[in-house]
C-alpha cells in the first residue's frame, strides 16, 4: 500500500524537475519562421501604389493588359492575381500591395525574402510597396520596364542541385 504514494510522489519529482530543465533548454526558431529581412537595396523606393488593382490598371497604361482572375483587400494589403500576355505568351501575375502605415519596410523586405530563396523560389518584380510573383520568369524584365521596377530572380533551394546525388533506380522490380 506504501508503494503507490512513493511512485506518485517520485513521478511528481521527476517531472517538475524534467519541466524546470526545458525551462534552461534553448528554443530554435520553428520551421519556416523567417529572420527580419530588409528590402534588397536595388529595388527602387517609387513607385507606390495604394492596392493591386491599381497596379493592374497601371499595367494596362503601359501596353501589358492584366486581366483580373481574383482579387483581395485586406488590413495592410491588397492583392490580386491576373494574367497578362508578354511577347505572346500568356503570364500569371500574384501581385502583392502593402500599406505602409500598417506594414513595416522590413515585414516586406522578410517576405520577399521568404519568397525568393523557400523551396519553390519564386521570381518576383519590386519597387516601393509592392511586389509581383512573376509565373514566367523570362517575362519579368518586360513587367518591371512597363511598372518601372526591378525584376528579383530567385536564388533559394529550388534552383540548386542537391548536394547528393540519388541513387541509381534497378530496371526490375525488387519483388513480385
Amino acid at each position: 500500500m506504501t508503494r503507490r504514494p512513493v511512485w506518485a510522489v517520485g513521478t511528481c519529482l521527476a517531472l517538475a524537475t524534467l519541466t524546470a530543465c526545458a525551462g534552461f533548454a534553448s528554443h530554435p526558431e520553428p520551421a519556416g519562421t523567417a529572420l527580419p529581412s530588409e528590402v534588397p537595396s536595388e529595388v527602387p523606393s517609387k513607385p507606390t501604389y495604394a492596392t493591386a488593382k491599381a497596379i493592374v490598371r497601371a499595367m494596362g497604361e503601359a501596353g501589358l493588359d492584366c486581366a483580373t482572375v481574383r482579387s483581395r483587400d485586406y488590413d495592410g494589403s491588397s492583392t490580386a492575381d491576373c494574367v497578362a500576355t508578354v511577347d505572346g505568351v500568356k503570364v500569371e501575375n500574384e501581385i502583392s500591395v502593402f500599406d505602409p502605415d500598417v506594414v513595416s519596410k522590413t515585414e516586406i523586405g522578410t517576405s520577399i525574402e521568404s519568397r525568393r530563396t523557400g523551396a519553390y523560389a519564386q521570381t518576383l518584380v519590386a519597387a516601393g510597396n509592392w511586389y509581383i510573383r512573376v509565373m514566367d520568369p523570362p517575362s519579368a524584365p518586360a513587367i518591371a520596364k512597363a511598372l518601372r521596377a526591378v525584376v528579383l530572380t530567385a536564388n533559394g533551394k529550388g534552383s540548386k542541385t542537391p548536394k547528393c546525388p540519388l541513387p541509381d533506380i534497378p530496371s526490375t522490380p525488387a519483388y513480385k
